[in-house]
Parts: C-alpha cells; structure tokens; sequence
C-alpha cells in the first residue's frame, strides 16, 4: 500500500469518527424511543 499523505488519513480518521458518532447517536435516540420518552 502507498503511504498516504497526514492530511488524506486525518480525513479518512475524523470521518470514520464522524460516522460512528452519528451511529450511536440514532441507536441511542431510537432505544430511548423505544423505551419511552422519560426513562427512569
């Protein structure tokens, strides 16, 4: 594999934290949907 340049893998990293952010953000809104909207 070439090696790719910082700024070229500071995107792909703060992307991939981006995505997984946002994933557990709609997993977490849609369990506390789910559970009800005030859980104890």
């Amino acid at each position: 594999m070439a090696s790719m340049p910082g700024i070229v893998q500071a995107a792909i990293v703060s992307g991939v934290l981006l995505g997984i952010t946002i994933l557990l953000a709609v997993l977490a809104r849609a369990d506390r949907h789910r559970r009800g909207p005030r859980p104890r």
